[in-house]
């Protein structure tokens, strides 16, 4: 009898610990706000350019949403369950190439090993990428060292630059957060494209 009651047990030990009555928090995905409509068009234009996966320490590797505090701004958080779509090396590239054609900026943009012979080279690092919350609405602050290299046997032209923006969300939510992190992005990348093309 006892050798049938110890398995009983168990499985009612096992089902206290994962059927407890508590909710599991669920997981939110977010990707990047599409901006293709809002970009200006430009008037110099490459060939070909390649655009590299943006590099960052081992926290910007995470996708997780990363926070800060107003009263403890040297100090970084994590969501748990707010997690970007993508690692955000790769989701700001494959932003800056929507950015990059959207403007018109190249007769091809192209990921950065699809083709073996390019006009130039995009590369950068993720130094910011935060929400920051505390008092009032939340805002994020994004800061990015973007290159460009050109890689004709023409005149070299080679460039690197660090950019900041912040922008404040229109509510709480992390809806809002994410299209803010958006609308820092696209300052962003129009900076750089305005530095690349005069």
């Amino acid at each position: 009898m006892m050798r049938y009651l110890i398995p009983v047990l168990l499985l009612g030990a096992l089902a206290g610990c994962f059927g407890g009555g508590e909710v599991v928090p669920q997981n939110h995905y977010y990707h990047l706000a599409d901006i293709s409509g809002e970009t200006p068009h430009v008037e110099k234009h490459f060939g070909v350019i390649a655009v590299s996966p943006l590099q960052s320490d081992a926290l910007h590797h995470e996708r997780m949403i990363l926070y800060s505090l107003q009263s403890a701004p040297l100090m970084l958080n994590t969501y748990y369950y707010h997690l970007w779509s993508n690692e955000p090396g790769q989701m700001l590239q494959e932003y800056l190439i929507s950015y990059l054609r959207a403007a018109g900026v190249a007769d091809t943009v192209v990921r950065y090993g699809e083709r073996e012979h390019i006009d130039g080279q995009i590369g950068g690092y993720i130094h910011r990428f935060e929400r920051i919350v505390g008092n009032g609405k939340p805002k994020v602050a994004v800061r990015l060292e973007l290159s460009y290299r050109s890689r004709t046997s023409g005149t070299p032209f080679a460039l690197t630059r660090v950019y900041d923006a912040e922008r404040e969300a229109a509510d709480d939510s992390m809806a809002a957060t994410v299209k803010a992190f958006s609308a820092a992005l696209q300052t962003i990348y129009a900076r750089f494209v305005a530095d690349i093309t005069h």
